[in-house]
């Protein structure tokens, strides 16, 4: 191991994390995520769920009882906006202005054009800050009324009424059906490749 060493020194190889910023800097690196895991509906404990290879883009990601073994409810959210999953993203072609366009979501290959693959999940937080014995505590509680929003169309995501599809929908903090609950990451967790 130590000749090895010595010869990437005396060839001045640069290291991996070098490569993919510079040579390759449109390569996700799921470690990079701010946000993992599935995508569950606060009311009905349904999941986004999508297909896992190439084969599936094209394909609406559907609501499926969520089953906590990742798969096919696996997601990821990259810092750019994307919910994705290896070289596929959630994407919405609809616009708010064209009411011919389907109202479902797809799995469509990453383009990294964010457009109508950019979504932003919307979080609030109750901020509980309590002093004992002159130390101070916070606390922070989620709410569930988290949405994920397409910036693009101005609407959210819900899960339909039968719980079988995922639709984009005006946003609503009353409608149960287009609050979510996702797993956050905070940045300083992400790794250092």
């Amino acid at each position: 191991v130590s000749s090895r060493k010595l010869l990437r020194k005396n060839l001045q190889c640069k290291s991996f994390k070098w490569f993919l910023t510079e040579v390759y800097p449109e390569q996700f690196i799921p470690s990079d995520a701010v946000a993992s895991g599935e995508i569950r509906n606060v009311l009905a404990g349904f999941c986004v769920d999508g297909g896992t290879n190439h084969h599936d883009h094209h394909k609406p990601v559907i609501g499926y009882p969520c089953h906590s073994q990742g798969g096919n409810q696996l997601f990821l959210l990259s810092e750019l906006g994307e919910i994705r999953r290896d070289d596929g993203c959630l994407d919405y072609p609809g616009g708010i202005n064209d009411a011919n366009k389907d109202d479902k979501v797809i799995v469509y290959p990453c383009h990294g054009l964010k457009e109508n693959q950019l979504w932003q999940y919307k979080e609030v937080y109750i901020m509980l800050i309590i002093t004992l014995l002159n130390k101070t505590y916070e606390i922070i509680f989620p709410f569930e009324n988290n949405q994920i929003y397409h910036p693009i169309s101005n609407l959210c995501m819900s899960l339909s009424d039968d719980s079988k599809h995922i639709r984009m929908s005006q946003c609503d903090e009353n409608n149960q059906r287009s609050k979510w609950s996702w797993k956050r990451k905070p940045l300083n967790e992400t790794s250092k490749a």
